[in-house]
């Protein structure tokens, strides 16, 4: 009998519904994140050689003007900074990443320090890349990937109410 009321009293608190889609998709796109640590640490020089191909095919075919033109050989720059400081990248989107996955789990476990673990490793490769790279890196394709970090950080906020 004295079990039964203890269960009534520590009633179990359930995820709400919006926060367990949330983490779904975080977890979802830290996975898709996690190979992209990989693949930009390991296959750097396939990439600036792929845009390098595609600006001298755009320069043989006269389409070296316009937008397309000028990003793909900003993205070149870019690529080339990157390269030359390929494990400060690494290490600051590995530990960004790791940081965003825990921070999903404890907020599963509705645990309020889960959203300041996710917002640090959201933040945290964005601020390294502005460093490194210069606001610059933040225009044109880099200004939209903010949409989805900051995007989420509002929305889990949201969510704040719901955790201890």
């Amino acid at each position: 009998m004295e079990n039964e009321t203890l269960d009534i009293l520590e009633e179990k608190k359930k995820i709400p519904q919006f926060l367990n889609v949330l983490t779904i998709l975080t977890f979802i796109g830290c996975a898709f994140a996690m190979w992209g640590v990989f693949d930009n640490a390991f296959n750097i020089d396939k990439k600036i050689t792929d845009v390098e191909k595609q600006i001298s095919l755009m320069e043989d075919k006269d389409m070296a003007t316009g937008f397309g033109y000028d990003m793909l050989v900003k993205a070149v720059d870019v690529l080339e900074q990157r390269k030359e400081n390929v494990w400060l990248f690494f290490g600051s989107d590995l530990i960004g990443t790791l940081l965003c996955i825990f921070g999903a789990l404890y907020m599963r476990k509705l645990v309020k320090n889960g959203f300041y673990l996710y917002t640090v490793g959201q933040i945290l490769p964005i601020i390294i890349s502005i460093l490194i790279l210069g606001l610059g890196s933040m225009t044109g394709f880099g200004a939209f990937a903010l949409v989805f970090p900051i995007g989420f950080i509002i929305m889990y906020y949201t969510q704040l109410k719901h955790m201890s």
